[in-house]
């Protein structure tokens, strides 16, 4: 990973997989408790709970990447 822009490029990611992970929640929601014709609740308890731990992975993700990032940018120039 480069030193310079490694911690962004974790929090960008990270940021990625949060809003995947949170519109597969709401696609679940969605399909479990407004329109449940198809798919019971039951059904559609394990893919909202699937995306609530992948959301705190991600959380966990973007905050080391800000926290890499941040390090970075205010440890000042290198010496030698």
């Amino acid at each position: 990973m480069n030193g310079k822009t490694g911690g962004m490029v974790a929090a960008g990611c990270g940021l990625l997989l949060l809003m995947s992970s949170l519109a597969t929640m709401l696609l679940f929601f969605y399909l479990g408790f407004i329109e449940s014709r198809n798919v019971s609740e039951e059904e559609s308890l394990p893919g909202i709970g699937g995306g609530c731990c992948c959301s705190i992975v991600s959380l966990a993700i973007v905050g080391v990447g800000i926290f890499f990032a941040v390090r970075k940018t205010s440890a000042g120039p290198p010496t030698m």
